[in-house]
């Protein structure tokens, strides 16, 4: 009897196995965590709802939230991809003296994800049309921390009759990415710059869900009440990694075509400057030791903007923690401000 033998499988069909069954896993692992993504962002959805309001602006809702009374209106304006719960320190101090609102940007925390013009000209449309709809009537105070300085300077150039004064929390200049040296300017045109491909979307989106289903880490929470510290630390797995609002938002600055804030006649204004400066991941020293003197120069071009301005350094800070580690600096400012034009 002839027996007839299996043939040998050898190694280019152990691999097409191998190969094959990490394929599959990689898929299978891809789409749990967009789904656990997806379900954690409900959950904080559902756990912890916006404490203001919803306005609709054209299309999307935008969340804003006032505490306190009186006149004038101080609005705080976020930095780029930042929650309005970060500035709560100020919210709530401030609060004290006058109403104070906060509001999240189109993709942010509470906010919708904005269908409209992003640009720094569409965010002064988006807050005209915000402040109008939620029936929040000038004068303001505006109090704009990074990229939010500079959206609150382009509204004063627009509507200065309705800014009774300006704090300027180590705010953005236009012209700060155009300075940087090149190797950071080099940084910023790739990142904000450039068509959103389909591999790019694909890829900040699985970025975005696997950063929802990991612990988030931010060392300011110890500032703040342990409910507002675990409110902050949820709120920012609803908009995780999202590049693409943070690219609308800067790209014109990053590649140098922001509209410009000439002059903002005799309105107050106070700016606080950081005093511990940042440095960038992967840059040199000499680039590092560079961006920071083209930031202290920044802030130094905002001082001739107006007829009646004064600076302040927050010397414990540097430019993301100056909001919370140093809010008294800027509830300070606001009080200033306030009784200068009661």
């Amino acid at each position: 009897m002839t027996t007839v033998s299996k043939p040998k499988r050898g190694f280019l069909f152990w691999l097409k196995r191998i190969v094959t069954g990490f394929l599959i896993f990689i898929l299978a692992l891809i789409v749990t965590i967009f789904a656990g993504g997806a379900l954690v962002r409900a959950q904080v959805k559902a756990n912890y709802p916006p404490p203001g309001q919803l306005v609709d602006v054209g299309g999307y809702k935008l969340h804003i939230h006032c505490e306190g009374e009186g006149s004038p209106t101080v609005v705080v304006l976020a930095g780029s991809g930042v929650p309005s719960t970060y500035y709560w320190l100020i919210q709530s101090e401030a609060a004290k003296m006058t109403r104070v609102c906060v509001y999240d940007r189109a993709g942010y925390a509470w906010s919708e994800e904005g269908s409209g013009d992003l640009s720094p000209m569409g965010q002064v449309e988006d807050l005209e049309i915000l402040l109008a709809n939620a029936g929040i009537k000038a004068p303001y105070i505006l109090a704009g921390h990074s990229y939010g300085g500079y959206v609150a300077r382009l509204y004063a150039q627009a509507h200065p009759e309705a800014v009774a004064g300006l704090v300027m929390i180590d705010s953005a200049h236009e012209d700060q990415w155009t300075n940087y040296p090149q190797s950071i300017q080099d940084m910023a045109k790739q990142m904000y710059s450039g068509p959103n491909k389909p591999f790019n979307v694909f890829l900040m989106g699985f970025l975005r869900s696997l950063q929802t289903v990991l612990p988030v880490s931010d060392p300011m929470v110890e500032y703040f009440p342990s409910d507002v510290a675990e409110t902050l630390t949820a709120v920012r797995k609803l908009h995780p990694l999202n590049i693409y609002t943070v690219k609308a938002e800067v790209s014109d600055m990053a590649l140098g075509k922001s509209p410009r804030v000439l002059h903002l006649g005799d309105i107050p204004m106070i700016v606080i400057t950081h005093g511990v400066p940042v440095e960038l991941m992967g840059q040199s020293d000499e680039a590092n030791a560079g961006f920071e003197r083209v930031n202290l120069e920044m802030q130094t071009r905002l001082l001739s903007l107006s007829a009646n301005v004064r600076q302040v350094f927050a010397e414990e800070s540097n430019h993301d923690e100056l909001p919370v580690k140093q809010a008294d600096l800027v509830v300070e400012a606001l009080n200033d401000l306030l009784s200068g034009s009661r």
